[in-house]
């Protein structure tokens, strides 16, 4: 086939291509890896080839030989290869005779795309993902999309309430079916919406799955139980015929999905994800089954891996709670290898519990152990999965980022290649954005990694998952549990209320400010306007978790007998702070003045029960 020359740069022939990259392959992934290369390989003349017989050598990755007159040839196993190589260059452009060859390490390595910003070939480009899939409701010319970047495509159904599925549906199928209704529990955040012990709610399930699979040209479906659950029935068919644990629903789940999955040759994926550990969320109990240490998680799965299918993939988040930053990791990972099924190791660089990607945050350092430890628990034959780009900003660009950016380009060269040098990642990450500003953009990034850790999980414990402000000091505490960090011995050291405790949680802020402060110069004006963003909020939070940890002195006091007037003169100085200083980013994040002010009042009620108003005029 003769070589296609794109000329799309020039914007002089709308799809042609330029003349420094040729492709022979007719296929829309080849396409768009031209474009994307356009401008970044300087004089070289580049070929991108497909060769389907080199999968035998590479996976479905490339290899890059320099050919007799000097052109670089880059042949991929198939035309996603094209795009992978495309996103690196600096990884091949000084290859000779003896070719460079890149071997994905991992098999499978799926990827949850939105349907925001870049398009699909753009995000595998970007992360080396050959698995794709759809946010609830993202599906459509998406499909196509992902068939033109020559991925495999899954749907998500979320949750397992079918109420919150299709509302006009599932009440016609309870007026036909009321024996499928459930007995709710009460006060509880799994709901009881349907009855697991019930033939007809496993036919309404296998229905829905398989109309999902069918809506497109899907591979399978990818299913999550939790937040939205609705099989915890309390009926007496449930309790006394072994419905009655999470255990046993979720075999039957991924038994039902799975078999109609598989009667029209689609594959079932399956999130392990539960919902953090366990708390009350206003006044309902959230049970959060399998996190509760080893015994705990496979309780709750082991008998969903011994009776699936081996088709049947699993998917467990190598974080022991919601996600980052520097939560324990997962006791869970690594189960379902053991019990013979394909599962995959997920992170989340979405911002979620980081500051929703307004502040600078890296978390290099934390996926490179993590990825080493993963691919030692699930092996090459298995793989990976990311959850990226802006959790609940539509304005973001996670891609076109050069703050942020380095984490998604971190975990892709280590998804590749677990053992990849970690500096060299850093270097050919900043390098082509920074320019001679580099080391210092580096420096100043790796000091936002412990930054991050310290603003929202001070002294190890956690800190709200949307990275909102809490109202209250109830919902505060809540949170430390809800990230199960109290779990860790520091964690719960931490929550002792002691002064020294008042002290550390001051002290590891003020460390993280000084680190901060310490790389700002000599780095760009949009780098140290993002730093200055965290460095504003570590103050705020300094003020607030000092006036925290000084209200569960007090309180302790209080129960003692005794109490502390100059600890609630502290906790007036921290919210004068607040008052004097207003906290940059309250739309976007939340105010912290509601809590500041529930924490006041808490701290004068301890104080003034032990001491009275006097305390007002005490040296």
């Amino acid at each position: 086939m003769k070589a296609k020359t794109l000329l799309w740069a020039c914007g002089l022939v709308p799809g042609l291509v330029c003349a420094a990259v040729t492709t022979t392959v007719d296929h829309p992934a080849a396409a768009r890896a031209v474009q994307l290369l356009e401008g970044r390989v300087g004089a070289a003349a580049v070929r991108l080839d497909v060769a389907a017989d080199l999968s035998q050598t590479v996976g479905d990755g490339y290899e890059v030989r320099r050919a007799a007159d000097g052109t670089l040839v880059v042949t991929g196993a198939r035309p996603r290869s094209l795009l992978y190589a495309a996103d690196e260059p600096q990884r091949w452009l000084a290859a000779g005779e003896r070719p460079i060859r890149r071997v994905p390490h991992f098999a499978h390595r799926l990827l949850n795309f939105t349907g925001k910003g870049h398009s699909v070939a753009d995000w595998v480009a970007a992360t080396g993902a050959n698995e794709v899939h759809l946010a609830r409701n993202a599906a459509g010319r998406l499909v196509k999309d992902c068939r033109d970047a020559d991925v495999d495509c899954y749907a998500f159904l979320y949750g397992c309430d079918p109420s919150k599925w299709n509302r006009g549906k599932f009440a016609a199928f309870l007026a036909e079916h009321p024996e499928a209704k459930g007995t709710d529990p009460g006060r509880s955040w799994e709901k009881g919406v349907m009855c697991p012990s019930s033939p007809a709610t496993w036919a309404f399930f296998a229905q829905t799955i398989t109309e999902l699979a069918q809506s497109g040209d899907f591979d399978g479906v990818v299913v999550t139980f939790w937040d939205d659950y609705g099989l915890n029935c309390c009926c007496r068919r449930c309790r006394t015929g072994g419905m009655n644990s999470f255990g046993a629903r979720n075999a039957a789940i991924v038994n039902c999905f799975e078999q109609a999955l598989k009667a029209i040759g689609k594959r079932l994926v399956v999130r392990t994800w539960a919902s953090g550990a366990p708390h009350f969320l206003g006044d309902e109990w959230v049970q959060a089954p399998g996190y509760a240490g080893r015994d705990d998680a496979l309780a709750t799965w082991a008998r969903a891996f011994e009776k699936s299918d081996a088709d049947t993939v699993f998917v467990t988040k190598v974080y022991n709670s919601d996600c980052q930053p520097n939560p324990p990791f997962s006791n869970l990972l690594g189960a379902a290898t053991a019990a013979g099924r394909t599962e995959l190791a997920e992170w989340q660089i979405t911002g979620q519990t980081v500051g929703l990607n307004y502040l600078p945050y890296s978390t290099v350092a934390h996926t490179a152990w993590t990825m080493k430890k993963a691919a030692a628990l699930v092996g090459r034959a298995n793989g990976v999965c990311l959850y990226a780009g802006g959790y609940r900003r539509g304005d973001y660009e996670a891609l076109d980022d050069d703050v942020n950016s380095i984490n998604v380009h971190a975990w892709r060269q280590l998804a590749w290649d677990p053992d990849d040098d970690v500096e060299a990642i850093w270097r050919e990450w900043a390098e082509p954005r920074y320019g001679a500003d580099a080391a210092a953009a580096i420096a100043a990034l790796k000091a936002c990694e412990n930054a991050a850790v310290v603003a929202f999980s001070p002294l190890g414990l956690g800190a709200p998952t949307e990275s909102k402000a809490a109202n209250s000091v109830q919902r505060r505490e809540d949170l430390f549990r809800y990230t199960n960090r109290q779990f860790l011995p520091e964690g719960r050291a931490a929550l002792l209320p002691s002064e020294a405790n008042i002290q550390k949680v001051v002290d590891e802020k003020n460390a993280a400010i000084a680190a901060l402060e310490a790389t700002r110069p000599g780095v760009t004006a949009e780098l140290a306007r993002r730093i200055d963003l965290l460095i504003a909020h570590l103050k705020t939070y300094r003020a607030v978790d000092g006036a925290m940890w000084r209200l569960r002195r007090l309180r302790f006091l209080k129960d003692m007998g005794t109490s502390d007037a100059r600890l609630m003169k502290e906790i007036e100085a921290d919210f004068d702070f607040l008052r004097q200083n207003p906290y940059p980013l309250s739309e976007e994040l939340g105010s912290p003045v509601p809590l500041m002010r529930d924490i006041h009042s808490n701290a004068v009620e301890c104080v003034e029960r032990i001491l009275g108003p006097s305390w007002r005029t005490a040296d």
